[in-house]
C-alpha cells in the first residue's frame, strides 16, 4: 500500500530512512514519534486514511480465531524510556510498543474461551526491558509444559481492558 500521498515532509524523510530498520531502530532513532508528526494536517486522525484503517482491522488479533492452546502472557505497561507516554482515554497505557489495555482484554478473550491463560504485567518497564522479564518467565512455563506440570491460569485477575473492535473510517 502506498502511504506517501497522507506523509508530510517530515514522513516522508522518516519513511525514506527507516524503511527497512526494525522497530528499535524507528524507537532509538526517533523517541516519541507521533502519527501527527509524519501525515498532512488533514490526515492526523489515523482513522481518516481508509488504507490504514483496513490494515489496521486486518491484523487486529481480537478478531481473529481463538487459539486453542493454553498460553503464557507478558506485557510490560511503561513505554516512557521509549518515548510513548500513556495514551489518552480510551488507551491507557502501553509499553512503547503495545498497548496494554489491548493484550488485556485479548489475554481475557481468550480466557473466555475456556484456555488457561497465565497472564504478567509489569507495570514499570517498558517493551525492551520487558523482554527480561518475560525471557525467563516463558522458559520456565515452558519447561514446566515438558515436565507434566498443571497449566496455571490466573484469569481471574486480569484487569479489564480496551475494546477490540475493528477501526471505522472517519469523515
Amino acid at each position: 500500500m502506498d502511504f506517501g500521498k497522507y506523509l508530510s515532509d517530515r514522513g516522508r524523510d522518516v519513511m525514506a530512512r527507516l524503511e527497512d530498520a526494525s522497530i528499535g531502530n524507528v524507537l532509538a532513532q526517533y523517541p516519541g514519534l507521533t502519527w501527527q508528526e509524519l501525515v498532512k494536517p488533514e490526515y492526523a486522525d489515523p482513522n481518516t486514511v481508509p488504507e490504514y484503517v483496513d490494515v489496521v482491522n486486518k491484523i487486529n488479533m481480537g478478531t481473529a480465531a481463538t487459539p486453542t492452546i493454553p498460553m503464557f502472557i507478558a506485557q510490560a505497561a511503561n513505554g516512557t524510556i521509549e518515548g510513548t507516554q500513556p495514551g489518552g482515554p480510551g488507551v491507557g497505557a502501553g509499553d512503547g510498543v503495545m498497548i496494554t489495555g489491548d493484550v488485556r482484554t485479548l489475554a481475557r478473550k481468550y480466557c473466555d474461551a475456556g484456555l488457561p491463560i497465565q497472564y504478567d504485567q509489569y507495570d514499570t518497564i517498558s517493551h525492551f526491558l520487558g523482554a527480561m522479564l518475560w525471557l525467563p518467565g516463558a522458559l520456565t512455563w515452558i519447561d514446566d509444559r515438558f515436565t507434566g506440570k498443571p497449566v496455571p491460569s490466573n484469569c481471574a485477575s486480569i484487569a479489564p481492558g480496551n475494546s477490540l473492535a475493528p477501526q471505522e473510517h472517519a469523515r
